[in-house]
């Protein structure tokens, strides 16, 4: 009785053991994939994709390549380029994954810039080649 005993607890402690890496395992969640730009199809460097809700992310390379690896839960991917709409995907939690990316520009339009000279009038002693020409006359002094 008491050998019964004693071996069913040794299977279930062993057994244990051995599913753990089986479940931090499931739980992965890999994402590969390439931001590309919506008008003209080219990839788009330094781009940032990372989960959504967490500080978890990276930039993508020259081609416009990515790749997140996560053991945290996490539900989508976001991405983000100034000049750029940001995107937001869905992802499978627990899953090997490509998603590309395609993002599309943000367009900003002003209304009009108007550029009014100042009420100081420049002067030969105030102007900026005067400044400059006495900066670079001091360091050759030294």
């Amino acid at each position: 009785m008491k050998n019964n005993f004693s071996a069913s607890i040794l299977f279930l402690i062993v057994g244990f053991f051995l599913l753990i890496p089986v479940f931090s395992f499931a739980q992965k969640t890999v994402i590969t994939g390439k931001v590309t730009d919506e008008l003209t199809n080219e990839a788009v460097p330094f781009a940032t994709v990372l989960f959504k809700g967490s500080t978890i992310g990276t930039n993508t390379d020259f081609e416009g390549n990515f790749r997140l690896t996560s053991d945290t839960p996490t539900d989508s991917i976001l991405c983000t380029l100034i000049g750029y709409k940001p995107v937001v995907m869905r992802v499978k939690k627990g899953e090997t994954q490509i998603i590309n990316i395609v993002l599309s520009t943000n367009q900003i339009e002003f209304q009009e810039v108007i550029i009014r000279p100042g009420d100081r009038k420049s002067t030969r002693l105030n102007s900026s080649h005067t400044v400059i020409s006495y900066a670079v006359f001091c360091l050759k002094k030294k």
